[in-house]
């Protein structure tokens, strides 16, 4: 049987809802710059995710934030396919393993 890891200490989760596109737009495209200096994606990419049939982003989502209540990292599961992204300040403190 597999053991999910623990969420590391001083963050905790959060259910997204329909209003929270930009911070899912910020931590994707803070990735995506810090990975290859070009942001691809947009706000209505995200939006256009989110109606897909069957989504349900308040249970298919699922945001990791700090202390602060700040996003860290935000990852979805859809159609048996699982995304997962963590902004890079946060990288290497296990958070993406979790998510």
């Amino acid at each position: 049987m597999m053991h999910a890891p623990d969420l590391p200490a001083g963050y905790s989760t959060r259910l997204p809802t329909g209003s929270d596109a930009a911070d899912v737009l910020h931590i994707v495209g803070t990735c995506e710059a810090a990975e290859g200096g070009k942001v691809q994606i947009d706000l209505e990419d995200i939006l256009s995710d989110w109606r897909r049939p069957g989504f349900d982003v308040a249970s298919d989502g699922v945001f990791v934030v700090d202390k602060a209540g700040a996003p860290a990292g935000y990852a979805e599961l859809f159609a048996g396919r699982a995304e997962g992204t963590v902004l890079p300040a946060h990288c290497g403190r296990g958070i993406g393993i979790w998510l």
